[in-house]
């Protein structure tokens, strides 16, 4: 048993005060690891990759989320087309070309399975023809995204309603007698430069209750969102990147977006399928 006459019990010995001191500096840290995560690291992974003007303006699809309890707005160069670029987000969703994103870490959280075993590295033909109301499905048995607006070569508008805690899609939000999480997820190309795409995403979401929900939110989905998202644009731009490298936009393949086939016993509409109210221009 430790003497109470032992120096590390006596505050103005030398032992004392290095043992006080040493205490103290922990204490400071403990206190700055939060201070510095909210200070600087959240905001840097909540605007990875985006300029101020691009986190602070509005983007096609806010409105679906309006006062969002979370937003997040990401964004990627990428050399190739926006025509280029517009079927690798056409096709995403479990089932179909995957999320381009950790595969493992998919399979492992049940959003793994792919129409390709991994996420496609091709343009898959049969999952071309997004339109307005089709369901992308994050997990079997989950929930979905639903395709809210689709402007093929501008904008993809996602929005998803679901239990955080369970991951089951439910129908509305308030008012609401389990834990609701409301999102939108909107994938933005613009062509700043013939040939080259600005990929920018916003993620926003409101839910309740604020005391369940925002732990959750703050301490899982924050990270977890961020390396996920972040892969999934570095996957895009390196698939779109390949495929033009290789010539896939030589004018007769006939996976060509511009050149995009019908499916079997349907007949291809002339007219745009836009459903956007804001200008993606």
């Amino acid at each position: 048993m430790t003497s109470r006459s032992d120096p590390l019990f006596e505050p103005n010995s030398p032992a004392g005060r290095r043992s006080g001191s040493g205490r103290a500096h922990w204490l400071v840290l403990a206190a700055a690891i939060p201070v510095l995560h909210l200070a600087v690291v959240r905001p840097w992974l909540l605007a990875w990759g985006a300029t101020p003007e691009e986190v602070a303006g509005p983007l096609p699809g806010d409105e679906m989320v309006p006062d969002p309890l979370m937003q997040t707005t990401r964004a990627i160069d990428i050399e190739a087309s926006r025509a280029e670029v517009w079927p690798w987000l056409a096709q995403m969703g479990y089932g179909r070309a995957g999320w381009y994103s950790y595969d493992p870490l998919e399979k492992i959280a049940g959003a793994g399975e792919f129409a390709e075993v991994r996420s496609a590295d091709r343009i898959l033909p049969q999952f071309q023809d997004l339109r307005v109301g089709d369901l992308l499905p994050v997990a079997p048995d989950v929930g979905w995204f639903t395709a809210a607006s689709v402007d093929p070569h501008r904008c993809l508008a996602l929005r998803a309603t679901m239990n955080p805690l369970t991951g089951k899609a439910i129908a509305t939000t308030e008012p609401m007698s389990e834990p609701w999480f409301d999102a939108s997820w909107v994938f933005l190309l613009q062509e700043p430069v013939a040939g080259m795409t600005r990929l920018v995403v916003r993620f926003r979401a409101r839910y309740g209750p604020r005391w369940n929900v925002a732990p959750l939110a703050l301490a899982v989905l924050d990270p977890a969102h961020f390396l996920m998202e972040r892969k999934m644009l570095r996957g895009i731009k390196e698939r779109a990147e390949k495929t033009r490298r290789a010539g896939w936009m030589g004018g007769r393949n006939e996976f060509s977006p511009s050149h995009s086939q019908p499916e079997r016993g349907r007949t291809a509409d002339p007219s745009p399928r836009s459903t956007s109210r804001a200008s993606v221009e």
